[in-house]
């Protein structure tokens, strides 16, 4: 045989090379298929961008935000891969991008800046934050654990980046973090301005004050259905606390799903150990197990039965994986997504025909049927789901992605427009969560929608009618104000305090006092700025009602007893729905010496904030936004462009032109 192959090895490969050529002739060159990392994805100022140039985008945003996630969200606010190329590319054709070396260089710089962001973004420092950041000592603390965790975390976090390419991502956020500097530090202030600006930080009060929150003034009266309605139609369209209020009944970002669980314990005590092979396995490991049988056996058994778990696990992935990719095979794939056909539903994978499955199939052991959760019947909001018992604790692990639930779903791909994790709706997703019990979660995604005001007043009404509650408990204590004024005055914020104090909790012990509301002491703001120990007493409005009485009082005016009605106001808290009684205890008038020992940085530093806090008002205004960005580049993501509605044929007898159609056929598709 090998001796006739050989003979006639030219006529054979000219015999297959005839055959694949005439199968090219009848089916294209398409049989074959083209290389999708070449597939065209956006185009950026005409220029087209390729399937591998988003590709690498994206993978250096993320190993960047795990690397620097303070620096990448807090500092300029990146929202995800396309972004980051916008950014980068602006601030490489600007001529502020260095090679892969000044990346190296910036190490120590990077820490001091992501230190600070690592106070700043901690819940946990808020209202400390700034003291923190003045201190030295407390610094340098937080510098030392920042770098020591980005010295570990440098060859972690670059992921499928190539250790120079991770160099070349730190050159294009230093790039980028350059030309954001610069247009910050752009605006000058001129000496009038100075003088204002230093006037609004520098000249300060401070006061003692008790908040009395609107539930404490409730009364029984159910608001009217005209309230509710007039309620929800002025607050529909806005985030909650957002609104004037806090009010708002956009409904966020929500999903259906349902999802199967794999309790860990109740896997282990459904094991059934042969005795035989507990006794066998004590035999073969008494480097493990030194001592007799009838000590080790419950460690033995310990062992196996978690080695049988284990097993059990790796088997129930298997099979959950050859499900779902059997059910998905075949079906097209865009942009790393699956096109569902119109019949999806119902050909999709089921979690309860899928845990069938598991107890039929695993031959490890006889496995108890699965629980199967499905949240189908309406949507749930993604921030509820840490509230929906075993799951809210689970964690997802993919490459270098991880975090907690409500993260998972937010990179569904019909949320986030990412493939990132390859989670989409229809399709479950392959991998399991995994809870700090060792509990498994394979979770499948059935329908999402992005944040959109509530379909109508019946969907929100709960939440309308408890607003309307307190809005009218909040209308009647600022209208009672007067009466509290004048009892801190007689009989100072104590009796304020105690007037609105908690009774004691059912089942306490006898003689327990009630709790007062608390009395806050030496608060300390300026015309611009909140102290931020106490965030309730933050507001523009409170400030210059604060202002306002001293000058009532008289900037030269020393705090007397005898003042202490001048001293005394009440100021509505509209976000927190509830009245300030404050009592002014000190005023610090802006004087020549802080003028004239106010630094370039200091002024800097105010010129920074000033436009920091225009951009904060006004987004359009941020020329690194996103969406300015991809108006001002000219950047089209092909994915995401809507497809041209087909419009009907026009009417002959209103157009007068049989056969044409409106001009409208002719207009560009959205972005």
């Amino acid at each position: 045989m090998v001796k006739l192959l050989r003979k006639y090895n030219k006529w054979l490969v000219a015999g297959f090379g005839s055959f694949l050529l005439v199968t090219w002739l009848v089916s294209g060159s398409g049989t074959f298929g083209g290389d999708p990392s070449k597939r065209v994805v956006a185009t950026l100022a005409g220029r087209k961008i390729q399937a591998i140039d988003m590709l690498r985008a994206e993978q250096e945003f993320r190993a960047l935000k795990d690397y620097v996630p303070g620096v990448m969200t807090m500092r300029v606010g990146i929202e995800n891969g396309a972004h980051w190329m916008l950014l980068s590319e602006q601030a490489s054709a600007a001529g502020m991008v260095g090679d892969k070396g000044d990346g190296e260089t910036w190490f120590d710089q990077l820490v001091q800046q992501e230190a600070q962001y690592a106070v700043l973004g901690n819940p946990q420092y808020r209202g400390i934050a700034e003291y923190i950041l003045n201190n030295p000592q407390m610094m340098s603390q937080f510098t030392q654990q920042t770098q020591q965790r980005l010295t570990m975390m440098k060859d972690r976090a670059r992921g499928p980046l190539q250790p120079d390419q991770f160099r070349l991502a730190l050159a294009k956020l230093r790039g980028v973090l350059r030309m954001v500097e610069m247009f910050q530090h752009a605006p000058r202030l001129s000496d009038v301005r100075m003088i204002d600006a230093v006037s609004k930080f520098s000249t300060r009060v401070s006061f003692d004050a008790v908040v009395i929150p609107a539930e404490k003034a409730m009364s029984a009266e159910a608001p009217a259905d005209s309230v509710l309605a007039e309620l929800f139609e002025k607050y529909k369209n806005v985030k909650k606390g957002t609104g004037e209020m806090g009010f708002g009944y956009q409904l966020p970002k929500r999903v259906k799903a349902e999802w199967m669980t794999l309790n860990k314990a109740a896997i282990a005590a459904a094991v059934v150990l042969d005795p035989v092979e507990v006794s066998k396995h004590w035999q073969q490991n008494r480097e493990k197990f030194k001592g007799e049988f009838a000590a080790e056996r419950a460690n033995v058994e310990t062992a196996l039965r978690q080695a049988k778990v284990e097993a059990t696990f790796a088997e129930a992935d298997r099979i959950v994986r050859a499900r779902v990719r059997s059910a998905s095979r075949g079906l097209e794939t865009a942009g790393g997504v699956k096109k569902l056909p119109a019949d999806w539903e119902a050909r999709r994978p089921k979690m309860e025909d899928i845990a069938r499955s598991l107890v039929e199939e695993i031959t490890t052991m006889k496995l108890p049927l699965p629980e199967v959760q499905v949240k189908a019947a309406d949507h749930v909001a993604i921030e509820e789901f840490k509230t929906l018992g075993p799951i809210a604790f689970a964690q997802f692990r993919v490459g270098t992605h991880s975090g907690t639930i409500e993260e998972f779903l937010g990179q569904t791909y019909e949320l986030s427009r990412s493939n990132a994790l390859g989670l989409q709706v229809g399709i479950p997703f392959e991998q399991p969560l995994v809870d700090s019990e060792g509990n498994r979660y394979y979770m499948a995604v059935l329908d999402a929608k992005l944040e959109s005001p509530a379909e109508s007043l019946e969907k929100v009404k709960e939440q309308v009618a408890a607003d309307a509650k307190r809005l009218a408990w909040f209308e009647k204590l600022k209208a009672e104000a007067p009466t509290y004024q004048l009892l801190s005055v007689t009989d100072g914020l104590e009796a304020v305090a105690k007037m609105f104090a908690t009774p004691a909790p059912a089942g306490s012990l006898a003689g327990t006092p009630p709790t007062d509301l608390t009395i806050d002491r030496r608060v300390v703001v300026s015309k611009q700025q909140g102290d931020q120990a106490y965030p309730q007493y933050d507001t523009q409005e409170l400030r210059d009602a604060l202002e306002a009485q001293v000058n009532v009082l008289g900037l030269t005016t020393k705090v007397t007893p005898e003042n202490l009605a001048l001293r005394t106001l009440t100021v509505p808290l509209p976000t927190r729905l509830g009245l300030a009684v404050i009592q002014i205890t000190g005023h610090e008038p802006l004087s020549v010496e802080v003028m004239r020992t106010a630094s370039l940085a200091a002024a800097n530093g105010m010129m920074t904030r000033e436009v920091r806090e225009q951009l904060r008002d006004k987004v359009e205004l941020n020329p690194f936004e996103f969406e300015t960005l991809k108006q001002n580049m000219a950047f089209v993501d092909l994915d995401r462009v809507e497809p041209k509605k087909e419009q009907p044929a026009a009417d002959p007898a209103k157009t007068g032109t049989e056969g044409s159609t409106p001009a409208t056929d002719g207009a560009a598709p959205k972005g």
